[in-house]
């Protein structure tokens, strides 16, 4: 087999020390090179093939796997040329086999195409969505230019989305482009838009009327389609909230409630141009996330207020952190019921047969301690259900272990008796004790396995 170094492979020199990176700088394989094994790598370097027999023989057969493994060394011929070269190379090298299928079959409905939209439209296409559906019902004039890149003096006077349709599709050739001159102003426009088409994905940027954000959380809550929004507000970029029915069913009303009353009579909206490029950055890696199922959101359930000069921020909704924590709670609480009842089911046993067979009881109350961790679909902190099985575990042998002292006792003593019972108890204690530490030692060596 003949193999190539894969292009898009980082390699860092230091000296004659050779570090192969593999996904990030902390994942990395550290040579020292010989001068055979630097010769060769600098045959590697201008792209020739190389036999693997003839590098194992330099580099080890164990190196010269893991560089082949890691995609450092590869078989084929690696696309460096083409539109979406790198953003292949991107997905591939970390691990996102499916992303960009999935952007190519994804449909996505930008609603308005001005400061923010018309980058999130460039972001899409050069991402790799397939299909793009933009509406807007302006001209471009004069003052978009200096915040709309696309645009340029020649498009003055023409609609925003013809122009960018033939401006994208020059770029993207792979792309289909639909465009919308219209503009909205109803629940029942919006439900038309959004409905008529298949959507993966519907970008809101538009700040007029006042009651689109709320047209639009109707319709998208009742038909189960996924959003994101995001608008300027003079020197403060509100971003939010993503969307994503059974994901999270909190939309923009749900944090901002709109006063179908207030309408704006005057007053034109300032910005600067690098303050929607950001905005539009943000929602663009957002929607990414959303249509290949990788990475985790950062928007869920929220609106995040950033001033841009005095980066003060403002968020408005529960983090998906926090939310997150409360599931656990709720899971942790239903597996502590579910080992109680088995160590109260597996108690009756014991009462029974406990006195008859010591071993029978030190089996099963051995089985009572580890099988909560078993029983925990969650498997983040199984502390409390394996503790309280060990618990009633703990009583039913000291109940055992009494009624034989207690009819023993009634030959001695009262001081004799209280003296028993001081070191019956005694030793429950020590023993319940004992227990929480061998649980807490366990739970703890487990931890960074189950770390949700």
């Amino acid at each position: 087999m003949k193999l190539l170094l894969n292009p898009y492979s980082l390699i860092i020199r230091e000296n004659s020390t050779c570090h192969f990176v593999f996904t990030d700088l902390s994942d990395t394989l550290e040579i020292t090179l010989l001068n055979s094994q630097n010769e060769l790598l600098e045959h590697l370097k201008t792209g020739e093939r190389m036999e693997q027999d003839e590098l194992e023989a330099v580099f080890t057969h164990d190196v010269v796997k893991l560089l082949f493994e890691r995609g450092v060394l590869t078989e084929n011929e690696t696309d460096t040329n083409s539109i979406f070269s790198r953003t292949n190379a991107f997905f591939q090298t970390f691990n996102m086999p499916e992303a960009r299928s999935r952007l190519q079959e994804s449909h996505v409905l930008i609603l308005g195409c001005g400061g923010i939209g018309t980058h999130i439209a460039w972001h899409m296409s050069t991402i790799g969505v397939g299909r793009l559906t933009l509406l807007d019902f302006d001209v471009v004039e004069e003052s978009n230019l200096n915040r709309q890149i696309l645009f340029d003096r020649n498009d003055v006077g023409k609609y925003k989305v013809d122009i960018l349709k033939e401006k994208l599709s020059a770029i993207n050739p792979y792309i289909e482009i639909n465009t919308l001159r219209k503009r909205i102003s109803s629940t029942e426009e919006m439900e038309e838009i959004c409905t008529k088409e298949q959507y993966n994905l519907i970008i809101k940027s538009l700040d007029s009327p006042n009651e689109v954000s709320l047209w639009l959380d109707h319709v998208c809550k009742c038909h189960k389609l996924p959003y994101i929004a995001g608008i300027t507000m003079r020197d403060t970029a509100l971003v939010g909230p993503s969307f994503v029915p059974e994901v999270s069913e909190v939309g923009w009303s749900d944090l901002l409630p709109v006063n179908s009353n207030s309408k704006r009579e005057h007053g034109i909206a300032p910005s600067i141009g690098v303050m929607l490029y950001n905005i539009s950055a943000e929602i663009a890696i957002e929607a990414v996330k959303i249509l290949t199922g990788y990475g985790k959101l950062k928007y869920l359930g929220k609106i995040i207020f950033r001033n841009i000069f005095t980066n003060q921020e403002q968020v408005i909704g529960k983090s998906t952190e926090k939310a997150v924590e409360v599931n656990n709670k709720k899971a942790e609480m239903l597996a502590s019921k579910q080992g109680l009842l088995l160590g109260l089911i597996l108690v009756a046993v014991v009462t029974v047969f406990g006195s008859v067979n010591t071993v029978f009881l030190l089996i099963a109350f051995v089985t009572a301690l580890v099988l909560p961790f078993y029983l925990y679909n969650q498997k983040k902190d199984i502390m409390m259900c394996s503790f309280l099985t060990a618990t009633v575990f703990s009583l039913i042998i000291c109940l055992i272990v009494s009624r034989r002292v207690i009819f023993s006792l009634y030959s001695l003593g009262v001081i004799q008796v209280l003296l028993a019972l001081v070191i019956l108890f005694g030793a429950l204690s020590i023993f319940i004790l004992i227990m929480c530490a061998i649980v807490y030692i366990i739970s703890d060596r487990r931890k960074s396995k189950y770390l949700v």
